[in-house]
This record gives C-alpha cells, structure tokens and sequence, in this order.
C-alpha cells in the first residue's frame, strides 16, 4: 500500500512539475548561428570542430549532449564499404554562414596592433569565417547495428559501457557526420575603417587567428588568396542512431534530448521512474 502512494505521489508531482517545465524550456539550445543551423538540420555540433569522432563508433554523450567521448572505436575495415558520401547542395553551404570568429583577445597582444581595446573588439566582428567543401557521410542504420554487435562482444568495450551506465550519460553510435573546411577572411580595410586613429597590420591579424584556432581546435590554418582556410577537412556536426544503448534493467529506451525540456523528461524517467517500477520480467 505504501508503494502505491509513491506511485501516485509522483505521477502527481511529474503532472504539474513537467506541464510548466515543458512550457518554458521547449526551446532548442541557443548556440551561435552555425550551431542553430547544424541543429536545425538534425546534426549536435562539435564543439570545437575535430576529426575524432567517426561513423559507427560508440560515444559517450553527457547529458546536455555537447561532448562526445569515444567509448568503443570501430575498425574501418568493418565500415569502409558502407560509407555513403554526399556533397551538400551550395544553398545549404551559403546558409551555414557563422558570423564571426571569437578569437578570445588573440589581438590584445599582437605585434602591429595599435588603438584601443574597443578596436579589438570592433576588428573581432570583421573576422568572419564560413563553411566550404561541405560533405556528409552516413552509414545505414542496418550496419550500424551489426557493428555495435560486433563491439559489444569484446569484454572490453562491454565493460567500457558499464562504466559509461554507472557514472551516467548516453552510450550513442555515430550514424551521420557533417564535414567541412573553414575559410577565415580577414578584412583589415574595415577594420581599420571602424576607428581611423588606429592601425591593423594583416601581419598582426593572421598570426593572432592562426594562433586562435590552434589553441582552440589543435588546427594549422593555410592562406590562399588573402584568406586563412583549414588544410584538411574538420567534423563540425554529428547524428546519432535515433536510439542510444540502454542498461539491462532500463524501462525506457534512451533517446538523446534537443531540447532542455527533452533533458528534463530523461531525468525524471531515468533517475526517478525507472528506480522504481516494477522489474521486468525478463530481469
């Protein structure tokens, strides 16, 4: 009997506490305008853009869903061949304009900087960067499957999983992955044109964004044509197979959230329903 008022108590409190969460936290995470675009297209950004994570693999995903940790990596010989790759259309690539580059005081001490700090700032709006050579790579659902088959019998990757369960997050497998290369341009004329007592030296401005995008994604950029670009590819954007890996004794199949009111619905199933329904039969 008193398990029952439990019940009831909490179906009582998740009627009026999800209603009213649910109504002010419906909105997808606010990110800058590239990561609303990756997510308005169904990708979770990656932040900051990187080559680790791949199709297949098994990540674990924390609960805001903005770090992927690799758990259990496929070996590209089990993958290679189901690959499919397609180039994005150039609408889409003109829409995954960022704005500008935050290259977090990279100027404040550069040699051939001069003026104030209010110049700084005005020259961090001229540093613009965009997204070219865009690219998706995806692999079936059905082959995805038979691969986190395959991982799941090596002990260690199981025990891997446990751990993930135990400590708590998602345990998710790359399915869809967004890549491109990124072109910084750097306009010194308007930036010298925002405040004609001061001086920008494109010397200045290319060493302080070369050594802002190193410190913040480990990545060498090239100039071309006036311009700073990557030299090889980054993964900016990652989907998941629609359902993640569950515990054993899991009652809900777990799902990862796009929205705060989605990560406060997985709480209240994960951590206060699920302790206490009933067990499976099968468990």
């Amino acid at each position: 009997m008193r398990r029952s008022y439990v019940y009831v108590g909490i179906v009582v409190a998740v009627g009026i506490v999800l209603p009213a969460a649910y109504y002010y936290y419906s909105k997808p995470t606010v990110g800058d305008q590239l990561d609303n675009t990756l997510r308005a297209m169904g990708f979770f950004p990656i932040n900051p853009p990187n080559n680790l994570i791949s199709l297949g693999s098994l990540y674990h995903v924390d609960s805001n869903v903005q770090f992927f940790r690799t758990v259990c990596f496929v070996d590209e010989n089990d993958i290679a061949k189901s690959i499919r790759k397609s180039p994005s259309t150039r609408t889409v690539a003109n829409e995954l304009y960022s704005g500008s580059f935050k290259v977090s005081g990279g100027l404040s001490g550069a040699g051939g900087v001069s003026g104030s700090g209010a110049l700084n700032e005005k020259f961090l709006n001229q540093v613009k960067y965009s997204l070219s050579e865009v690219q998706l790579y995806e692999v079936d659902l059905s082959t995805n499957r038979k691969i986190m088959q395959k991982l799941m019998m090596q002990q260690e990757c199981r025990d891997a999983v446990a751990d993930v369960f135990s400590a708590g997050g998602y345990v998710c497998q790359g399915q869809t992955i967004f890549e491109a290369s990124a072109v910084f341009d750097l306009n010194v004329e308007a930036a010298n044109k925002a405040d004609a007592k001061a001086e920008v030296s494109m010397e200045a401005v290319r060493d302080a964004v070369k050594t802002a995008v190193k410190a913040q994604s480990d990545v060498e950029l090239l100039e071309r044509s006036g311009k700073l670009v990557t030299g090889s590819a980054l993964k900016y954007g990652v989907a998941m197979s629609p359902t993640c890996l569950a515990p054993s004794s899991a009652r809900f199949a777990r799902i990862l959230p796009k929205t705060a009111a989605g990560r406060i619905w997985n709480f209240v199933k994960f951590n206060m329903l699920e302790p206490i329904l009933p067990a499976s039969k099968g468990g």
